[in-house]
């Protein structure tokens, strides 16, 4: 429910939103993705890009809880990675 509200949302505010995951990294029940997010802004016309993170929790091959940082730092923090 909460990534369906997320692409309502991005839709109000971006023009196009890209979502590139360039890494994954399997941590046994998390998987770390690190990728960049790629938009234009609809009111501003602007393009953006800027790297973000993820760290999904998996129980049985499914995702029960995702989050999401606008730093990737904060994302190998929250796994206990430094890079």
């Amino acid at each position: 429910d909460g990534v369906r509200q997320f692409a309502r949302d991005a839709g109000e505010e971006w023009e196009f939103l890209r979502v590139t995951p360039d890494e994954f990294r399997d941590l046994g029940d998390r998987v770390l993705m690190l990728g960049h997010f790629d938009g234009r802004g609809r009111a501003s016309g602007m393009d953006v890009r800027f790297p973000v993170g993820w760290v999904a929790e998996v129980y049985e091959g499914k995702i029960t809880r995702m989050r999401s940082y606008s730093d990737p730092h904060e994302a190998l923090a929250a796994v206990g990675l430094r890079e």
